[in-house]
């Protein structure tokens, strides 16, 4: 049987199962819009990209992270699994990949009985295929190809960090996206993404700055031979390029010296900075302009700042809730814990201890033996009304001397 006859076959059957057709590429399985290999080597090769991928990143992941629990034994449980495979070296690299390729693949190690025992990073590009059920559009199964290898994952061997997923695809959408795609203006003209645009600038430029940043210099010699136009020509191309030459033509000969210069309508200084904003939209990281712009003030950065500030928050909620719902629920059941009983919170930012009424009263009676303040008298009055004392406020020095200064003003004659 052909391959057409084969494939109308597949085709028939899914139409008497489902009452429709679909495109055949989700048949096969559905591919990344833009190649992950695509986004990999903008990432690699472009350093404005870079900066901005590693500080959204680096921002997002680098202040660490504690869980929470009312369970001890499940805490203990996942925390000592955190130190086994290097939480934080993963998400770091998990956040990276989500910014810069909108997907993040980690596979699941399991042991003999089926527990979750590690965690596997795999490359990013080896992922090339998800396929989905037509109807609901649930995860069947992902296509790796590693070396010429093909092997399918099932969706209980992986962990798939999908970033910002547009137009029900199956595949997340980076950052950095917009940068990539081209634009069809009409049916004449694709615009190039920006990153292959920026890309030829970058290219011209260096040819531009070697033919004009020295002077280009014509030698013209009218009326000479073509032996002694040789022998002047040899004398020019031995001469080193920072000195003068000298010479001494025929009465008879005469020469004139032309400069090749650019033309000074060229120029090109709006068209680069239109392209450079584009640039810094399309990575959606205005603090990125710090590291080039002079005068970037303190009020723009504050600015910029709080604009990545934003991306940050959604990228460690995503982060969180991945790591919650795939691993650590995952994890839980393994172990026989009831994940919504024993619920384990991933929490980002450092652990800060519990405080009890017992270490604020030791801590004030230390201050006070020792005459060393470690807490002044209004912190600790603060402290012990978070424990539900009602301390009445202190008044202000000069509010408890006004009345004596007032009977003193009226005493006076």
């Amino acid at each position: 049987m052909s391959i057409f006859n084969r494939l109308g076959r597949a085709l028939h059957i899914i139409r008497e199962a489902t009452g429709f057709i679909v495109p055949v590429h989700k048949i096969t399985g559905e591919v990344s819009p833009v190649g992950l290999t695509v986004y990999r080597d903008a990432y690699l090769k472009d350093p404005a990209i870079a900066a901005a991928v590693d500080y959204l990143a680096e921002q997002a992941v680098g202040v660490g992270h504690f869980i929470t629990s009312q369970n001890p034994k499940a805490k203990a449980l996942v925390e000592e699994f955190n130190i086994k495979v290097g939480m934080d070296q993963q998400l770091m690299q998990n956040a990276k990949e989500c910014v810069y390729g909108g997907n993040s693949f980690v596979e699941k190690i399991r042991d003999d009985n089926r527990k979750l025992v590690n965690l596997k990073l795999l490359p990013l590009t080896s992922i090339r295929r998800i396929r989905r059920d037509p109807i609901s559009g649930r995860v069947l199964w992902y296509e790796q190809r590693i070396g010429g290898q093909t092997a399918t994952l099932g969706t209980d061997e992986l962990v798939h960090f999908k970033y910002n997923a547009q137009d029900g695809e199956a595949f997340g959408s980076p950052v950095i996206r917009s940068l990539l795609e081209t634009y069809q203006v009409d049916d004449r003209y694709t615009r190039e993404s920006f990153l292959k645009i920026k890309a030829r600038m970058e290219a011209i430029m260096p040819k531009i700055f070697t033919r004009y940043a020295s002077p280009k210099r014509v030698w013209v010699f009218p009326g000479v031979s073509d032996e002694k136009r040789n022998e002047y020509k040899a004398a020019i191309e031995q001469s080193p390029e920072d000195e003068d030459l000298a010479f001494n033509p025929a009465d008879k000969d005469s020469f004139d010296i032309k400069n090749l210069e650019i033309d000074p309508r060229a120029r090109f200084e709006g068209f680069i900075n239109y392209i450079e904003s584009q640039y810094i939209a399309g990575m959606q990281t205005p603090v990125v302009k710090l590291y080039t712009a002079p005068g970037f003030t303190e009020a723009s950065a504050t600015v910029a700042k709080e604009i990545s500030e934003r991306k940050i928050d959604f990228l460690r909620r995503f982060l969180k809730r991945v790591v919650e719902q795939e691993i650590y629920s995952d994890l839980l059941k393994n172990n026989d814990f009831d994940p919504v009983a024993d619920r384990v919170t991933f929490n980002w930012g450092l652990e800060k201890p519990e405080v009890t009424l017992m270490d604020v009263i030791t801590i004030a009676k230390t201050s006070a033996e020792t005459g060393v303040e470690i807490m002044t008298k209004e912190e600790t009055r603060a402290m012990l009304r978070k424990f539900g004392f009602e301390l009445a406020e202190e008044k202000e020095p000069d509010e408890a001397s006004q009345p004596n200064q007032e009977g003193t003003e009226k005493a006076q004659p």
